[in-house]
């Protein structure tokens, strides 16, 4: 995770004044490379890895790079904490507690178009792929942050959730 956030590069680098303005793209804003863990991570390191990160979610990828789910902060504090409908206990993986099959968004994916996704379904986090491996993720937390930078590039589009 970059120590300044990719946000806040872009932000301040806005954008070349020739030309008209062109929409952010998911990979204007994507954390690259993104934190990821394997089925078989202990719970336990995927909520240290969410606590060191400060990301929302962290997608579980497969020995080849494809996403097979996600694990959002919902689920470590349901699964560890409230022993929610999965179960719970020592021992548990990322692949027993994640979302299978979660939205994913190619890089060139129109970022307004995946905010107004992320908001109506209610996931903080989108692995981004290219050729069905992870490149990237955008997080709430990162698109939180670019609305609060008063120089952050925008299209005069209203994104919807």
């Amino acid at each position: 995770m970059p120590s300044t956030s990719t946000i806040t590069r872009l932000s301040r680098a806005g954008r070349p004044n020739s030309g008209p303005e062109r929409p952010l793209r998911a990979r204007d804003v994507m954390r690259s490379p993104a934190p990821a863990v394997s089925p078989d991570t202990p719970l336990t390191a995927v909520a240290t890895l969410l606590a060191a990160t400060g990301c929302s979610g962290v997608p579980v990828v497969e020995s080849a790079g494809a996403v097979v789910g996600l694990v959002t902060e919902a689920e470590v504090v349901r699964h560890q904490l409230c022993a929610g409908p999965r179960g719970g206990g020592p021992g548990a993986t990322a692949g027993e507690t994640m979302t299978r099959h979660p939205l994913l968004a190619p890089a060139r994916y129109d970022l307004a178009r995946l905010t107004g996704l992320m908001l109506a379904s209610g996931v903080p986090v989108v692995p981004i792929v290219d050729t069905g491996r992870l490149v990237g993720a955008v997080d709430l937390r990162d698109l939180a942050r670019l609305a609060a930078t008063s120089d952050a590039p925008t299209t005069g589009r209203q994104v919807s959730g």
